[in-house]
């Protein structure tokens, strides 16, 4: 443990040497971006006795996004944001199951699937990052701190299915009268919008290569996260749903980055994230108003969801540098440095095109 101390505090003191080299230096960047994902979100309703009533299994298939990152950057700190909206479209499919049946919590008694479209999507994420060298112009670690905010909305339609003659048959049970529905027969459509907030935490180890290739691999973890599920149903009355869910270290994401600087201050690159949320649970509500008068469900019942995804980020990126050493002087005179003549052993090396 002691070494372990001592291995941080010399990381600390390294980082502290180097920004003193550069204090009045600091950057900032800006890249557009572009990304491509693929997962899905589960909801589910229990009884008290941790049975499952029901259960919708939402699928994020081939969703865009485009967005912005922004970072900056001063000594050791730098911080890090981006912002990304959704691109509305098809979103694979929706199923939906019931276990209506009290006393036998087996029989399932309705099973739907519908069509799935995003209809919008909005995430932030902001963090803060200690940038320790521990070899300097080579390996880094970047422990940080972050705080997202996520929104999005889907909408299930053209459902088809059956369900069972009564919450004590099958809904595939043909031999009693199981009813079965064509795709649009039933006009059952389900608006499903859900908002994410999220404390995590977690650590970057960034190699640089050949002064033009960096390669950043991390993880995180949210040691707090409150969500807030909001579910429309047309054809129950037009009710409204409120689940609001919150856990302690249930949600990893793990990324991967590879930049490479093309001119200047200009770079490219692609990145990697799975992310994956277990089992949160809380409270059920209810309500005939999207926005007020919903009550707490009073049988026992409680709700939770969980979700997995991975995706795919594109990107190009330019950088300012500001300060004394990244003035035209400042530049002028290193590249006069580079260009002079190296002198060794009292001899002149003079490069010959």
């Amino acid at each position: 443990m002691k070494k372990i101390k001592k291995w941080i505090i010399a990381g600390i003191l390294s980082a502290l040497s180097l920004s003193a080299v550069n204090a009045n230096d600091f950057f900032v960047s800006v890249a557009p971006l572009y990304s491509f994902e693929n997962g899905n979100v589960n909801e589910y309703i229990y009884r008290s006795n941790d049975s499952k009533i029901s259960e919708f299994l939402w699928d994020r298939k081939a969703l865009s996004y485009l967005g912005f990152n922004v970072q900056g950057g001063w000594r050791f700190i730098n911080l890090d944001a981006s912002c990304v909206w959704g691109i509305p479209k098809a979103s694979g499919e929706m199923e939906n199951s019931s276990w209506d049946c009290s006393y036998n919590p087996f029989i399932k008694n309705k099973y739907f699937e519908y069509e799935n479209k995003l209809e919008d999507y909005f995430d932030l994420d902001t963090r803060v990052k200690f940038d320790i060298p521990v070899i300097r112009g080579w390996f880094n670690v970047r422990p940080y701190v972050g705080f997202g905010l996520t929104r999005y909305t889907m909408y299930a339609d053209n459902s088809w299915g059956g369900q069972g003659v009564s919450e004590n048959y099958a809904w595939n049970d043909k031999n009693n009268q199981a009813r079965s529905y064509s795709k649009g027969q039933l006009h059952n459509d389900i608006r499903f919008t859900r908002e994410i907030y999220d404390i995590f935490c977690g650590v970057d180890l960034r190699g640089t290569f050949f002064d033009r290739v960096t390669l950043d691999l991390g993880a995180n973890v949210s040691p707090f996260i409150w969500i807030n599920a909001l579910q429309h149903n047309y054809l129950q009355n037009g009710r409204y749903y409120l689940d609001m869910m919150h856990g302690f270290f249930r949600s990893w994401n793990f990324e991967g980055t590879v930049e490479a600087k093309i001119w200047q201050g200009l770079s490219a690159g692609v990145g990697v994230n799975y992310s994956l949320l277990n089992l949160v649970t809380g409270d059920a509500y209810s309500s005939d108003k999207s926005d007020s008068g919903f009550e707490k469900n009073t049988d026992g019942t409680y709700c939770g969801c969980e979700a997995s995804s991975w995706k795919v980020t594109l990107f190009a990126r330019y950088r300012f540098d500001f300060g004394p050493t990244h003035t035209p002087r400042a530049r002028a005179a290193r590249e006069k440095k580079e260009k002079a003549p190296k002198v060794r052993d009292g001899k002149v090396n003079v490069k010959v095109y």
